[in-house]
C-alpha cells in the first residue's frame, strides 16, 4: 500500500500558493460569469480534428459541477457543432439559474 503525500512536496504553503494561481486563471474566463467566486474550465477531446467529447467543469467553494457531452460531434445539436463552450455551458448555466431559483 503507498503512503499518501501532498502533490506539491511537503510544504503546505506551496500548494496553497499553487490552488490559489489555478482558481485566478480559471476565475478570468469570462463564461464563468461574474461571480467572483466561480471559475470554469471548457474542455474539448479531439480525434485529430474531430472534436470526440466535450465538458465543461465548474466550481465554487460550495459546489462543483462537470458536464460531459459524448456522442458523435459531426451531427451538432439543432444545427450547431458540439464544442466545449456551447451546449456543455449551456447546461451548466441552466443548473446554476436553477440552483438560485430554489
Amino acid at each position: 500500500m503507498t503512503t499518501a503525500r501532498p502533490a506539491l512536496g511537503l510544504d503546505p504553503a506551496r500548494g496553497k500558493e499553487f490552488a490559489a494561481r489555478v482558481n485566478e486563471e480559471l476565475r478570468a474566463d469570462p463564461l464563468c460569469g461574474d461571480d467572483p467566486e466561480a471559475a470554469c474550465l471548457p474542455v474539448e477531446v479531439k480525434d485529430g480534428d474531430v472534436v470526440r467529447h466535450v465538458w465543461m467543469i465548474g466550481y465554487t467553494p460550495r459546489l462543483a459541477v462537470v458536464v460531459f457531452v459524448d456522442g458523435e460531434p459531426t451531427a451538432g445539436v439543432r444545427g450547431r457543432p458540439v464544442t466545449a463552450t456551447g451546449l456543455p455551458n449551456e447546461i451548466l448555466r441552466a443548473f446554476q439559474e436553477k440552483l438560485t431559483t430554489w
